[in-house]
C-alpha cells in the first residue's frame, strides 16, 4: 500500500500539479520567467533530500545550484535585459511549479530500489492520466483528434519528450543522489535553445552562451563531486 500511495502522490502532486502551476505561470507572464521559476526545483530537491535521505549539502553542490539556476535565467533570456515587473502571484505560482517538480525526485527515489524506471514511469503516467481525465475538460477537445498531425505531434510529445525523458531521469535517480540528478536535469533549457538554433533558425545570443557555460559548469561540479566520492569509496575498499 505504501508503494501505491507513493505512485499516487507522484501522479497528483508532482505530475498533475506541476504541469498546472507551470502552464499557469506561463500564461500569466512569459516562458522565460516560467522556466526560470521552474528551475528553482533543484534547490527544493537539495533541501528535501537532506531532510528525507540525509544527503549532504556540500559547498560544491551549493555552488552548482547557484550556477545552474543563474545559467537557466541567462539561457531563457530573463537576464540581462528582460526588464519586466513580476507580480507576487506569478512568483508564488512559479515557485509552486518548481516545488511540485522537485517532489518527483523525492517520491520516486525510494521506489527505484525495488522497481525499474519503466515500471515506475508507466504506473505514474497511468494514474496521472486517470486523474487528468477526471479533472480536465479534455473530452470536450476530442474533435481535434480528427486531424493526423495532432496524433503525430501528440504521440511524439507523449513518447519521446515525456515518457522517455522520465524513464531516463528515473533511471538516473537509481544511481545518483536526488539533488545531483535534479541539477544535471537543468540541461533541458540548453537543449531547447540549441534545438531552436539548429531546426527553427533561432539566433543564439552572447548571454545565452554564457548561461549554457554556467549550466555545464554546474554539471561538471556535480560530476566532479561524484567522481571524488567514488574514489574515496574505492580506496576504502582497497584497504
Amino acid at each position: 500500500y505504501r508503494k501505491l500511495i507513493n505512485l499516487l502522490l507522484i501522479a497528483v502532486l508532482s505530475m498533475a500539479l506541476f504541469n498546472y502551476f507551470y502552464f499557469e505561470a506561463f500564461s500569466r507572464s512569459n516562458l522565460s520567467i516560467a522556466v526560470t521559476l521552474l528551475y528553482t526545483g533543484p534547490l527544493f530537491v537539495a533541501i528535501l533530500a537532506r531532510i528525507f535521505f540525509k544527503e549532504p549539502l556540500t559547498k560544491r553542490k551549493g555552488l552548482a545550484l547557484v550556477f545552474a539556476i543563474t545559467g537557466c535565467a541567462f539561457v531563457v533570456g530573463l537576464f540581462p535585459f528582460n526588464e519586466i515587473s513580476i507580480s507576487l502571484t506569478v512568483v508564488l505560482i512559479g515557485i509552486l511549479s518548481g516545488f511540485c517538480y522537485a517532489l518527483y525526485s523525492i517520491f520516486s527515489k525510494p521506489l527505484t530500489k525495488r522497481y525499474s524506471a519503466l515500471t515506475i514511469t508507466t504506473y505514474t503516467f497511468l494514474y496521472t492520466s486517470i486523474f487528468m481525465l477526471l479533472t480536465s475538460d479534455l473530452p470536450k477537445k476530442a474533435n481535434l483528434f480528427r486531424f493526423a498531425d495532432v496524433w503525430i505531434w501528440s504521440l511524439l510529445l507523449a513518447l519521446v519528450a515525456t515518457f522517455a525523458a522520465y524513464v531516463l531521469y528515473t533511471t538516473g535517480l537509481k544511481y545518483l543522489e536526488a539533488s545531483k540528478a535534479s541539477i544535471l536535469a537543468t540541461i533541458e533549457p540548453i537543449v531547447a535553445v540549441i534545438s531552436g538554433v539548429l531546426f527553427l533558425g533561432d539566433q543564439l545570443m552572447g548571454w545565452q552562451v554564457l548561461g549554457i557555460a554556467f549550466v555545464l559548469y554546474s554539471a561538471v561540479l556535480v560530476a566532479g563531486e561524484s567522481a571524488k566520492k567514488s574514489k574515496t569509496i574505492t580506496r576504502g575498499l582497497d584497504k
